[in-house]
């Protein structure tokens, strides 16, 4: 079974605090990731090293003692310099908490961050506390209160309003439609040409407009849609073998692979970390 590359680290756990928010702590040398995106916010500082990343169709550099934030959407890689090591903590909150957040603050929208890397250690070091103390022996009532502080802060001395779309930047009905197809046939070995007569184009066009508009292929877009799917089922208790199957991978190393690329662990080690055990209906 694919594992983590000798010399990287990771762990992914689910918070019993923020709505059972998911954290994860790493250490990579060798872990790159390919492009991807998340359905929640991704909110992290570095703890050593550094982490390089495109995204918004440039290079990022994420240093010792910044925070990246990430969007809800947002194409984006992930790995550390040359011969070097990239050690952080992130977080990822859904759009609804966030959204609660931002309430509380007095404001009328989820935040958006202009900003991917922000250089401010002063809030790194407060989230970098704020994510240890939640797995440590403190209440619930501390360990929540000293998160939602962190994100508040960062909410408001890094958050902004989400910048209108212009129309002739607006994602096409074809590209929605093939989301749609795409997500609704999750567990089917579909082709292009089935996707292209849904969309209502050419597949030449289609990949195109599709890539232009997303950041991803379609084919790189089902596998995500998959793994968020496979994110869901595993958190339920199902097997890794069964949630392969009901997502449409081909075996379980495939499925492996795929996961570990996007979400940075193993399909194993993310279900013992998210599922309950009384839920746990076989072994992975």
């Amino acid at each position: 079974m694919t594992e983590l590359p000798a010399g990287d680290r990771a762990s992914y756990r689910l918070l019993d605090i923020l709505d059972g928010t998911h954290a994860l702590r790493a250490e990579f040398r060798h872990r790159r990731f390919r492009p991807h995106f998340h359905d929640t916010y991704v909110i992290g500082a570095t703890e050593q090293g550094a982490e390089i990343f495109e995204a918004r169709g440039g290079r990022h550099v994420s240093p010792a003692g910044s925070l990246r934030l990430i969007n809800p959407g947002e194409v984006h890689t992930g790995a550390p310099p040359r011969a070097g090591v990239w050690g952080y903590r992130c977080l990822y909150p859904s759009v609804s908490l966030m959204a609660g957040i931002a309430a509380e603050l007095g404001r009328s929208a989820p935040p958006f961050f202009p900003d991917m890397v922000v250089p401010h250690p002063a809030l790194a070091a407060m989230l970098l506390r704020a994510l240890a103390g939640a797995e440590g022996p403190a209440s619930r009532l501390g360990r929540e209160a000293r998160l939602r502080v962190a994100l508040a802060q960062i909410v408001v001395a890094q958050g902004a309003e989400r910048p209108e779309i212009p129309p002739m930047r607006r994602a096409p009905q074809a590209v929605e439609r093939t989301r749609r197809f795409i997500t609704d046939h999750l567990a089917q070995d579909i082709g292009l040409a089935e996707v292209a007569q849904a969309a209502g184009m050419s597949r030449f066009h289609l990949l195109r407009v599709f890539k232009a508009e997303t950041g991803l292929t379609p084919f790189a877009f089902q596998a995500h849609a998959r793994v968020v799917q496979a994110r869901s089922l595993l958190g339920r208790g199902l097997s890794v073998k069964q949630t392969a199957a009901a997502c449409g991978f081909v075996d379980r190393s495939h499925f492996a692979r795929v996961f570990l690329a996007i979400v940075g662990v193993t399909p194993a080690a993310y279900r013992d970390a998210v599922a309950p055990t009384a839920q746990r209906v076989s072994k992975p």
